[in-house]
This record gives C-alpha cells, sequence and structure tokens, in this order.
C-alpha cells in the first residue's frame, strides 16, 4: 500500500470507530502517533572544529573523534506504521475485550456453563455491568471475523 492509500484507510477506520462509539481508541492511537517514534541518535565530539562550521560537533572521520554521546529524539510514523498502530489498538481492546469475556464466564463456570456473571458496586447500581454468555456467543464470529479483516489488512500494508 502506498503511503496515501494508507492514509486513507486511517481515516476510513477512524471514522467507523468514531460512529461505532469506540473513538477513544483513535484518539489514544492519535495521542502515541503526536508523540513520535523514538529514535537513538549518536553525537560526536571532534579534538578539532570542522571546517567552516565553528562547531566542534559535526560528522568527522572515526581517528578524530574524542567522544560520543546517545541521546533519544523522536522521528514521524510512516502512514503504514500509523495504520498498524491502529490496527493494533483495535486487536488489543476490541477482540481482547471478547476473549477476557469469554475466558471469564468459562473459568468461572468450572465445567458448567454459567448464563451470567454480574458486576456491581456495593454502593451504586447505576455502574452494574453484566455479563451474559448468550451476549458473548453472538460476538465471537464478528470477532473472529474482525480479526480475519484485519490480517488481511496488515498483509495489505
Amino acid at each position: 500500500m502506498t503511503e496515501e492509500e494508507c492514509s486513507e484507510v486511517y481515516r476510513q477506520l477512524a471514522d467507523m470507530l468514531r460512529k461505532a462509539g469506540v473513538g477513544w481508541i483513535v484518539e489514544h492511537v492519535d495521542g502515541e502517533i503526536h508523540l513520535g517514534k523514538p529514535e537513538a541518535k549518536e553525537l560526536v565530539k571532534s579534538r578539532r572544529r570542522a571546517s567552516g562550521t565553528g562547531s566542534e560537533y559535526a560528522l568527522i572521520d572515526a581517528r578524530d573523534k574524542t567522544s560520543t554521546k546517545v541521546f533519544q529524539q523522536t522521528v514521524a510514523y510512516t502512514q503504514q506504521e500509523r495504520l498498524r498502530m491502529l490496527i493494533s489498538g483495535i486487536r488489543n481492546t476490541v477482540i481482547s475485550a471478547i476473549d477476557i469475556e469469554e475466558r471469564t464466564l468459562a473459568s468461572l463456570g468450572d465445567g458448567n456453563q454459567l448464563r451470567y456473571l454480574r458486576f456491581a458496586p456495593e454502593d451504586d447500581a447505576a455502574g452494574e455491568y453484566t455479563l451474559e454468555a448468550s451476549d458473548i456467543d453472538t460476538l465471537v464470529p464478528s470477532k473472529d471475523a474482525l480479526s480475519s479483516l484485519l490480517d488481511l489488512l496488515e498483509r495489505e500494508i
């Protein structure tokens, strides 16, 4: 995929996620992208000033160097890297959440199929959440289809 195609696919995926009510995934990925990709750089100090620069820091012959320092800088992500980050964000939230719910019901059932599991705070019923096996059963095929589509998309990048 070209940079332009990756940018367009990123935009379309981001729009879909926002419309589905999970725009926070995009916001998180955009925040990581904004920080940039860390990259180590070497700065070499020369015994003599580099000609014409008036600086003792420059690209120099290895035998002229007196010390080397490594520092971190950030560089922009490519469009392909940005798209891979968004795909990873989708996997780590949407797909993993369904896997966790499925495994939670299976492990707490001690061999018996639990129909539901209710989470409720002690002081407020408004924060109650019920995890139902029937909901998970309907989500698993969608999760599998989404995972396959993301795999296909990653191969195309």
